[in-house]
């Protein structure tokens, strides 16, 4: 097959081309209005997809403020930050094991959740075998 386009470079790109880091799916999510759920800090680089929809994103910093999120729009937190995925800033988040636990994510990892509004798709994964050099690359989050 011969691209009529070339593929447009940014620094991201760049970056993620010169170092060595595969990303894994963790579940593509069908979530109907309200939902939420919370994500505990850990190790792990780890990134959220709007697909479809919108979420607000905070992070578990004392004062931190969400960040409204479109659909095709991508959150890399490669410090592992804990945070919280919700439809809107005030909405209860439960903690994602629990969730994961109760929707039972069929074989190709797809949820669904919520109460029955309108719905966000998300796609949400991590990074597997993330040098140090990777996340020097990008500042510690802040709220």
């Amino acid at each position: 097959m011969e691209l009529l386009t070339s593929p447009g470079s940014d620094d991201l790109s760049a970056l993620l081309g010169r170092i060595n880091v595969r990303s894994v799916v963790y579940c593509l999510s069908d979530l109907s209005a309200p939902w939420g759920f919370r994500v505990d800090g850990s190790a792990t680089a780890k990134f959220h997809l709007v697909l479809d929809g919108q979420a607000t994103l905070t992070l578990d910093d004392p004062g931190a403020t969400g960040v409204t999120l479109a659909a095709g729009e991508l959150v890399l937190l490669p410090h592992g930050s804990g945070h919280l995925m919700r439809d809107r800033g005030d909405s209860p988040a439960r903690p994602l094991d629990h969730i994961l636990v109760e929707g039972s994510p069929d074989q190709a990892g797809h949820l669904a959740f919520g109460g029955g509004g309108p719905c966000t798709s998300l796609l949400c994964g991590g990074f597997e075998h993330v040098a140090d050099g990777f996340r020097r690359a990008f500042p510690p989050a802040s709220g």
